[in-house]
This record gives C-alpha cells, sequence and structure tokens, in this order.
C-alpha cells in the first residue's frame, strides 16, 4: 500500500479522500459536529464508494 501511495497519484489521492471522509463521519457520529442524517448517510455512502475502489486498485496490483 505504501508504495502504491509513493508511485500512483490516483490511489494517493482515494486514500487521503477516503481518509478524509472517515474522519468526518468519525466525529459526526462521535457527536462533535452534528448534520442531518441524510447528510451522514451520503458521506457514509461516498466513503463506501471510495473503499471499494481502493480494494479494486490494491487487488489489482497484487
Amino acid at each position: 500500500m505504501h508504495e502504491l501511495k509513493m508511485n500512483d497519484r490516483h490511489f494517493a489521492r482515494l486514500f487521503d479522500d477516503y481518509h478524509n471522509l472517515d474522519h468526518e463521519v468519525i466525529r459526526i457520529e462521535e457527536g462533535v459536529e452534528n448534520t442531518s442524517d441524510e447528510y451522514l448517510e451520503s458521506l457514509k455512502k461516498q466513503r463506501l464508494h471510495l473503499k471499494d475502489q481502493l480494494y479494486s486498485i490494491l487487488k489489482s496490483a497484487s
């Protein structure tokens, strides 16, 4: 994974996007940030989509 982050700009961007979304979802779930349930569900769907993309890249790289 480290090699992909260093050599594949697309993977690195997806990886960063995933971790930023994950951090935001966690903050909302812990009550640090308030938002609507619809917005939280939207973030979770985006996060899942990014995770699927990352998994696909990792699977094809190995």
